[in-house]
């Protein structure tokens, strides 16, 4: 073996986070510097490839970095969580979806503990709980972006404008009628849902709302001229980790049935509503606009399958197929 095989050798051979082995280690028994020996399969690589591959293990390592979790965890939740932030914020945003489903699953827990315990005879007081946990869990970060945006929005028709009254950490008329309207709005939402059964709905809800900001960010540019809550994370985000993120989002909303995946388009849709509306209002976007995404897609996608009922709840999980 040469010195320019023994460095790409040297430098494949790591394992990544996950322990998971590198191909060359699947079988120590190795012909020659460019040869693979999987099973009984001799695989033949220039070093070129061979570098290509070590290459791409990198990117992966690099993407899934486990501290981007506790980075998520932190800006996501009010969750303690021990451990250091990833070097770069914008590798937290991979791991959105799967904070979504996080916090999704204690909201579901949340509602059908109080359906076992007290029963379906007070679904608001199940609605109130679930509000207070949702509250307790993510300290309101999203509620609070919601009525900035409404302040700015009703304040000002100048783009300059909006962004100062956003950035006033003083509440205005138009942000608290924003607030009573999400509370009222997820009450009666939460209350029905209780009644009907397809509280489980909360679930595919909460990762497709984390990953439109993910969207959001990619595709529109930060709106301020300085720093800002959002920018560290906009920073050298790749389409690649947008990818990643979507990818993780379908495959979560599958296990959710055929309700998930039309939960998913109609999110794309919103997404799509709300990236025009925040550029042309507000020439891009900010931490504010990230947090009114969460809760008006929540709105939407809860208020439309409480609105359906029986219409598109019996579609929630694959059991429809052989009923």
């Amino acid at each position: 073996m040469n010195r320019e095989g023994a460095k790409f050798a040297k430098k494949s051979a790591k394992i990544s986070f996950f322990h998971l082995p590198h191909p060359r280690q699947v079988k120590k028994r190795i012909v020659s510097w460019r040869t693979w020996r999987l099973g009984g399969l001799d695989l033949y690589f220039s070093p070129w490839a061979d570098g290509l591959m070590a290459a791409s293990w990198q990117r992966i390592q690099r993407r899934m970095d486990p501290r981007g979790l506790i980075t998520a965890m932190r800006t996501l939740t009010a969750v303690p969580v021990g451990g250091k932030d990833a070097k770069r914020f914008s590798d937290s945003l991979i791991w959105f979806p799967l904070v979504g489903l996080f916090l999704g699953l204690l909201f579901w827990a949340t509602g059908t503990v109080w359906n076992w315990v007290i029963g379906k005879e007070w679904p608001g007081g199940g609605a109130v709980t679930i509000l207070a946990a949702q509250i307790l869990l993510t300290r309101a970060l999203h509620m609070d972006g919601f009525a900035d945006w409404a302040d700015g929005l009703g304040g000002s028709r100048d783009r300059g404008t909006r962004l100062t009254i956003m950035r006033d950490h003083h509440l205005g008329a138009f942000g608290a009628i924003a607030v009573v309207f999400d509370f009222l709005a997820k009450f009666v939402v939460l209350e029905r849902l209780l009644v009907s059964g397809g509280l489980p709905v909360i679930v595919p809800v909460a990762i497709i709302s984390r990953a439109a900001m993910v969207s959001l960010m990619r595709n529109l540019p930060y709106a301020r001229a300085g720093e800002g809550m959002a920018r560290p994370f906009m920073d050298d985000l790749s389409r690649g980790q947008e990818t990643a993120a979507k990818t993780i989002t379908f495959c979560l909303c599958l296990f959710f049935g055929l309700l998930g995946v039309g939960l998913l388009a109609a999110g794309w849709i919103i997404v799509r509503i709300l990236a025009t509306s925040f550029r042309r209002g507000f020439g891009g976007i900010t931490g504010d606009l990230l947090g009114a995404t969460n809760e008006m897609m929540e709105i939407l996608l809860l208020w439309f399958c409480a609105c359906s009922g029986d219409l598109v709840l019996p579609y929630l999980g694959w059991e429809w197929l052989w009923r």
